[in-house]
């Protein structure tokens, strides 16, 4: 199963106040490539999920990923890093690195 750095949990955290995502939204992941350490992810603020979408939730957050996503995720962490303009990237990391 996909888990959370404290700094992606910290920056879903504070997207989610800044893109008001109701009760029925989320974000959406989407890999930039393939799910290997360093692997960049984009994340989308998403008002519900799409038809094809899996909804993992973690506490009060859902994200909304492709079947595929899903499965390349599995194991792995999901990290954030906030540039000084207080922008997020968000990237793979392998568990146990």
């Amino acid at each position: 199963m996909l888990t959370l750095s404290p700094s992606a949990t910290e920056a879903i955290d504070r997207l989610t106040v800044t893109y008001q995502v109701g009760p029925r939204g989320g974000f959406r992941l989407s890999l930039a490539g393939p799910p290997e350490q360093g692997c960049a992810v984009d994340v989308e603020a998403a008002p519900w999920p799409r038809g094809d979408d899996d909804v993992v939730a973690f506490d009060e957050t859902q994200f909304f990923l492709s079947r595929e996503a899903r499965e390349g995720l599995n194991e792995k962490i999901l990290d954030a890093r906030e540039d000084y303009e207080g922008h997020y990237t968000f990237s793979i990391v392998n568990a146990g690195c």
